[in-house]
C-alpha cells in the first residue's frame, strides 16, 4: 500500500507542478490588470477625501461665524440667550446636513469615477 502511494505521488508530481505554474501565471495576469484599476480607485478616493476636507473646513467656518453672530446679537440687541442658542442650533443643523450631503456626493463621484 505504501509503495502504491509513493508511486502515485511520484507520477502526480509533474502534473501538480504544471497546475501550480498555470495558477501563478493566471495570478500574474490578474495582478497586471488590477493595477490600473487600483490606481484609479486610489485617485478617486483621494479626490473624494479632498472634497470632504474642504466641505468640513467650510462647515467649521460657518459654525464659528454663526456662534459669533449669535453672541453679538445677544449682547447687542437684548435678544435672550435661548433664542440665540436656538438660532445657532438651527444654523448648525443646516450646515451639518449640507456637509453630509456634499460628502455623500463626493463619495458617489469617486465611486462612479473608480468604475
Amino acid at each position: 500500500m505504501v509503495e502504491a502511494i509513493d508511486d502515485l505521488a511520484d507520477r502526480a508530481g509533474p502534473t501538480v507542478r504544471e497546475f501550480s505554474a498555470k495558477a501563478a501565471e493566471v495570478a500574474a495576469v490578474a495582478a497586471d490588470r488590477a493595477g490600473p484599476l487600483a490606481r484609479k480607485a486610489g485617485e478617486a478616493t483621494a479626490d473624494a477625501s479632498g472634497k470632504l476636507a474642504e466641505k468640513s473646513r467650510e462647515w467649521a467656518t460657518e459654525v464659528r461665524s454663526t456662534l459669533s453672530d449669535a453672541a453679538d446679537s445677544v449682547s447687542g440687541n437684548g435678544k435672550d440667550a435661548s433664542d440665540a442658542a436656538g438660532d445657532v442650533a438651527g444654523d448648525t443643523a443646516d450646515a451639518v446636513h449640507d456637509a453630509a450631503a456634499d460628502a455623500g456626493d463626493a463619495v458617489e463621484d469617486a465611486t462612479r469615477h473608480a468604475g
